[in-house]
């Protein structure tokens, strides 16, 4: 007995075929969507290294700064993640580490702090540091400030009763023992011994302040631009003691 076998109706192939499709497009899409996945990492690793990793950046020289003894000038290199202070004689190019990364390493932090820019106090004892900074108007005017003694090798912050990245113009006082700077229009002196602020705070305004921030790019120290004013109010209260 000879058994024949049934050709498959037009519905169990149209069956068969959704199917297959279904299948198909099952395998496409995780295909697709695995193919998708890995191009965002891709992409998302690259803008990492250009603006976390700064794998691209350009070499800068600077911010660069004389020391008291007028033969050797001082700038900043990168080094492990952050900055350090690197000393040059002006004379022959001799090249040495006056600062490294690890004495610019916060305590308790893993990564040395970026330097924006920087201040020598006038025997080149403590270094008045720029960091974290945010844009205001067309420059980064607006940052933290650190205090590093030389000496002894102590990083402090400055301004910590301020919310992070608040503070701007920061400078010295003429013996470094206490440091002004501007918050929310007002200025402020911080004794560093004690962290203890001045009572006495002075309201410099809106258009002085405007006046501060386009003349001054590295703190408020000596510039002309600065409004006669504003420039004996600075004096006045970084006289404070």
């Amino acid at each position: 007995m000879t058994l024949h076998r049934r050709p498959p109706t037009p519905r169990l192939r149209r069956t068969s075929l959704a199917a297959s499709v279904v299948v198909c497009t099952a395998f496409l899409t995780a295909a697709i969507g695995a193919q998708q996945d890995e191009r965002w990492r891709a992409l998302e690793s690259q803008i990492d290294r250009i603006y976390a990793q700064n794998e691209y950046s350009l070499p800068r020289f600077g911010p660069a700064r004389w020391l008291a003894d007028g033969v050797s000038y001082t700038t900043v290199e990168r080094a492990n993640g952050g900055s350090a202070i690197i000393r040059y004689d002006a004379a022959t190019g001799t090249r040495g580490v006056l600062i490294s990364s690890a004495q610019l390493t916060p305590a308790g932090g893993q990564k040395p702090l970026n330097i924006a820019d920087y201040v020598w106090s006038d025997d080149d004892a403590r270094l008045l540091i720029f960091t974290n900074t945010q844009k205001v108007w067309r420059q980064n005017t607006r940052g933290d400030y650190w205090v590093l003694n030389v000496k002894s090798g102590g990083l402090k912050q400055v301004g910590t009763s301020h919310p992070p990245s608040s503070l701007m113009f920061a400078k010295f006082s003429p013996d470094a023992t206490r440091v002004g700077y501007v918050r929310g229009n007002n200025l402020f002196v911080e004794r560093l011994e004690d962290g203890k602020v001045a009572a006495d705070q002075r309201r410099i305004g809106n258009d002085h302040q405007r006046h501060v921030g386009l003349g001054l790019r590295r703190g408020v120290r000596g510039s002309r631009r600065l409004p006669l004013q504003s420039r004996r109010q600075v004096d006045r209260v970084l006289a404070v003691r």
